[in-house]
This record gives structure tokens, C-alpha cells and sequence, in this order.
């Protein structure tokens, strides 16, 4: 009889503490895939807020610079002036979060888009260049010497913005 009760705290000492060892182990696992679950989502949504802030910006500088095409010849001094207003607003804003919405994209979504994004802000940089000249021009009465190039660059930003925004 008393090998039959030394037979059954062993047992029970073993099926307790290897029962509370798999436990551990096991909860352990499942707090682990838990906490990566989380991570990953957590990553998704900085990820895609930041490609909506992003995608958002770049339409928003868009919009302001075509307000201030349409306005180069058809608007009176105030609308140009109110539009140019509008526009270098969004430039500053674009301008205050350029670095780390290049680093945003890079950390987020790889080198491929950020590289993609490097060209796209050359092609603002280019269509700002020629708007300032436009601006310079009709604030000095002259004619808009290269307003069509203007629009073509302009409507190729919206085709480039769209890509973009479905890239990411």
C-alpha cells in the first residue's frame, strides 16, 4: 500500500509540474504569436496612414498648383493672388515633412518606392520651377511663355500620383 501512494504523489508531482511546464510553454507560444499579431497590424496601419497622408499631400499640391494655372490668365489680380496664396501654403506644409516622409516611405514600403517617390518630387521640383516662372510673368504683365508645357507636366502628376498611391 505504501509503494501504491508513493506511486501516486509521484504522479501527481509529475503530472503537476509537468502539466503546469507545458502550460508555461504553451501559453507562452500563444502570448509570443499574439504580440506579433499586434506588431503587424500596428505596422500596417502606421504604414497605410502614412501613404494616405502622403497620397494626400501630393494630390493637395496638385490641386493648388492647377488653381494657379487656371488663374495665370482668366482671373482677375485678386483670384491669382488668393491661389498663389493657397499654393505656397501647401509648398510650406510639403516642405516642412519632405525628409521624413521620404524616410516614412522607406522604412515602410522598401527602397523601390522611396526611389519612386525621389523621382516623383524631382517632378514637382520641375513643375514648381516652371509655375514660379509663370507666377514671376504674369505678376510682371508678360505673357505665360510655356503654359501648355505647364499643363502637360501637370496632368502627367496626376497620372504619377495615382500610380503611386496604387503602388503602395
Amino acid at each position: 500500500m505504501g509503494d501504491q501512494v508513493a506511486l501516486l504523489v509521484v504522479g501527481f508531482v509529475l503530472t503537476t509540474v509537468l502539466g503546469g511546464l507545458l502550460g508555461y510553454v504553451f501559453q507562452r507560444r500563444a502570448w509570443s504569436h499574439q504580440f506579433n499579431v499586434q506588431r503587424r497590424s500596428t505596422e500596417r496601419e502606421a504604414a497605410s496612414a502614412a501613404l494616405d497622408e502622403l497620397s494626400s499631400l501630393l494630390d493637395k499640391r496638385r490641386y493648388r498648383m492647377l488653381l494657379v494655372y487656371w488663374r495665370l490668365e482668366w482671373a482677375d489680380d485678386q483670384e491669382f493672388e488668393d491661389a498663389v496664396v493657397a499654393y505656397r501654403a501647401v509648398l510650406a506644409e510639403w516642405n516642412d515633412g519632405l525628409n521624413r516622409r521620404l524616410a516614412l516611405v522607406a522604412t515602410h514600403f522598401g527602397a523601390d518606392l522611396k526611389q519612386e517617390l525621389d523621382v516623383l518630387y524631382e517632378e514637382y521640383r520641375e513643375a514648381g520651377r516652371r509655375l514660379e516662372q509663370a507666377i514671376r510673368s504674369r505678376r510682371a504683365g508678360e505673357t505665360v511663355s510655356d503654359r501648355d508645357a505647364l499643363a502637360e507636366l501637370l496632368e502627367r502628376l496626376n497620372i504619377r500620383n495615382y500610380s503611386f498611391a496604387e503602388t503602395g
